[in-house]
Formats: C-alpha cells, sequence, structure tokens
C-alpha cells in the first residue's frame, strides 16, 4: 500500500507504533517493522544492528538526553520522534544530526504548525 507516508519513511503499510516508553521493547518494534510498518522505540533501547524495516526512536521531552545524546542514540533510525513538549528547533536539530526524519506527536492544529516551524519533516497526531 503506497502512500506519501510509505514513500517518505520507507515502509510497505501507513502504520506507526508508538514508542510505548516503560514498556516498549526491541522485538515487538522489530515484529512491526518486518510485518511493514514504522517500528518505534523507546529511547535508550538501542537500534538492533540488522533492522528488519523501518525503525526509528521516540523520546519524550521531559526525559531527554542531551542533545548530543540524542544524535549518538537515534544514529542509524529512520524516524525521530520527539513527544510531550512544544515543538523546538534544537530537538529537530539533533534528530537531523543523527541523519533520521524527524517526527512529532502533536495533539492539537497549532502543535503541528510549531512542529512545522521547528524544521519536522512530519507530525503525528495523538
Amino acid at each position: 500500500m503506497r502512500t506519501p507516508f510509505t514513500d517518505l519513511v520507507g515502509c510497505k503499510l501507513p502504520l506507526q507504533l508508538a514508542a510505548l516508553g516503560g514498556v516498549g521493547t526491541a522485538d515487538l518494534a522489530q515484529a512491526v517493522a518486518g510485518a511493514g510498518g514504522l517500528g518505534m522505540l523507546p529511547m535508550g533501547l538501542g537500534l538492533p544492528s540488522h533492522p528488519a524495516g523501518a525503525l526509528g526512536m521516540g523520546f519524550l521531552l521531559p526525559y531527554l538526553p542531551t542533545f548530543e545524546g540524542i544524535a549518538l542514540q537515534a544514529r542509524g533510525a529512520r524516524v525521530v520522534e520527539f513527544f510531550w513538549g512544544e515543538p523546538a528547533a534544537v530537538a529537530v536539530s539533533a534528530g537531523h544530526d543523527a541523519g533520521a526524519l524527524v517526527s512529532w506527536q502533536v495533539g492539537s492544529a497549532a502543535e503541528a504548525a510549531l512542529a512545522e516551524q521547528a524544521g519536522c519533516d512530519l507530525v503525528a497526531g495523538s
């Protein structure tokens, strides 16, 4: 199933796993990626060396590592997604420094506009 999302992210299905901080696992993210969706890992888990498909990493703003730490943790991710805070260009830059597309999980049209202004490549509604 081809959509703008699948073309941008490089997955086969327009489905994205929530990062599920605290309960998300690498096995779950790999299963979603292997089935054709975008598998998301919570920050701190580390990306597998041989992913089964498109994988990303989610970061919760109140618990962010340093911006250099974001770039290091997310290196190799297809998507870096931020949540639970106002979109900030410095966080977007850290994700781009990792070589990833950057997404912001938003709860309103106003927050989506801020994410676009901050330089995000895509937004996800919550």
